[in-house]
């Protein structure tokens, strides 16, 4: 990662293909077999940085970007169809990797929102593919 300037090819169609056309291509996938069921949940994993830029991670967050106006599209072309489509925005995930890619980073549970941990954004997607979660927000909301 690393600011927009310096973001070598290679680098930003890596971050795109694995945060936007890798979702792209499964939602294209399984929409003709929810069309056909007449129901559907799809829950995306974005980041905070989608909505609240930050320096040094830009082609990260224009993936995370995209791929929330991508959910956004789904939700509103499919809503009458019964399929509901979000996403969760997290913010940093405490896990190995982003310890070890930011090691300055301090990695902060709880009420100033510094990171979660991976178990508080697996609940909250499960929890928005559920049928206890019977609406689209951005289906609705739009």
């Amino acid at each position: 990662m690393g600011i927009v300037a310096d973001t070598d090819d290679a680098s930003w169609s890596k971050m795109l293909d694995l945060n936007l056309n890798a979702a792209f291509h499964t939602l294209r996938a399984v929409l003709p077999y929810m069309h056909k069921a007449g129901s559907g949940r799809i829950v995306a994993i974005g980041s905070r940085v989608a909505v609240e830029p930050q320096p040094g991670v830009g082609a990260y967050e224009v993936s995370k970007a995209a791929l929330v106006s991508l959910i956004r599209a789904v939700a509103l072309e499919n809503k009458d169809a019964g399929i509901n489509a979000n996403i969760v925005l997290p913010d940093t995930m405490d896990t190995a990797v982003n310890r070890a890619a930011m090691p300055k980073r301090l990695f902060k549970v709880g009420a100033d929102r510094q990171c979660c941990r991976a178990a508080s954004g697996a609940r909250w997607a499960c929890w928005r593919g559920s049928h206890r979660s019977s609406h689209s927000i951005y289906g609705r909301n739009a």
